[in-house]
């Protein structure tokens, strides 16, 4: 919570809240947050260094080889730096990779 410098009145929420959700994909497929809704402002995505394939992203549908896009990687010992996404709610995120247990972080502003 914050106070203004004009009025010295409670403002509410003055800073976005940040939080965090990790991914695993089981058999190669995984949605945002395990499909439970969660309202937010955007996010960063990130494939976590490990994984041993690309992953890809697809938003309010399932991804697949055909279906998203590829998130940045170049091997499993580089850190990819975090793809940004203007969404609304991070269960519409679906992710596909080849490597049947990649894991992808989220960070998204509640």
């Amino acid at each position: 919570m914050g106070i203004t410098r004009y009025t010295g009145a409670e403002t509410g929420r003055v800073f976005p809240v940040m939080n965090h959700v990790r991914v695993t994909l089981a058999s190669g497929l995984g949605q945002g947050n395990g499909g439970t809704s969660e309202p937010c402002g955007g996010c960063w995505i990130q494939p976590v260094t490990g994984n041993s394939a690309a992953v890809r992203v697809a938003v309010g549908e399932a991804a697949s080889a055909t279906v998203g896009i590829d998130l940045p990687f170049v091997s499993n010992a580089i850190a990819e730096r975090p793809f940004f996404l203007p969404i609304d709610d991070v269960s519409k995120l679906y992710f596909y990779s080849s490597d049947t247990d990649a894991v992808v972080d989220i960070l998204y502003v509640g």
